[in-house]
């Protein structure tokens, strides 16, 4: 049998400005851990090893949209200008996720991104779809103050090329100076 004693409650009511971590445990609190009874270990709360790390120079964590569809109306000839086209567009987004404490607010919004990358896709016209994949990774590290790094995919599957082909795509990776 194995159990975790904490005076978490205890703490929390001498402490009401500690702030809980995402495990339920106040920062400040110590897990004691009794073992069948025999032995006690104090641990600091697991999710302090989280939060108190150093920044990384490249975070990993991602964010990835995939499959924006928008009708719009860039590429080279006329036809595409008049009549317009499919687009499809990947994103991955990333950034530093650790101690976001289920919190909105500590993240980027999906729906913002939408709007940025629908607004960037749908209001513009470009002659070329690598254009528009840079503009896109721009403007979306303009608007979204969080992120470290944006990957945009920009998915032409009716360009017109004379053959037989599943699709094109275009792939740029920008990163915010520091």
């Amino acid at each position: 049998m194995f159990r975790v004693h904490t005076n978490h409650l205890f703490q929390e009511a001498m402490n009401p400005t500690a702030e809980p971590c995402g495990l339920g445990i106040s920062r400040q609190n110590l897990v004691n851990m009794t073992v069948f009874g025999l032995q006690r270990v104090t641990i600091p709360c697991p999710h302090d090893l989280w939060i108190n790390r150093k920044p990384v120079d490249n975070p990993v964590d991602k964010i990835v949209l995939t499959g924006l569809e928008f009708h719009a109306f860039h590429g080279a000839f006329n036809v595409e200008a008049e009549l317009g086209g499919r687009f499809v567009i990947d994103l991955e987004l990333q950034l530093d996720l650790s101690g976001i404490n289920d919190r909105l607010e500590k993240t980027v919004s999906y729906a913002e991104v939408f709007e940025t990358v629908k607004l960037e896709v749908t209001t513009k016209k470009y002659n070329l779809i690598e254009t528009l994949a840079e503009n896109i990774a721009m403007q979306v590290l303009l608007e979204h103050q969080g992120l470290e790094t944006v990957l945009v995919r920009v998915h032409k599957p009716f360009a017109p090329i004379p053959g037989i082909f599943r699709d094109v795509t275009v792939e740029v990776t920008r990163t915010r100076a520091r």
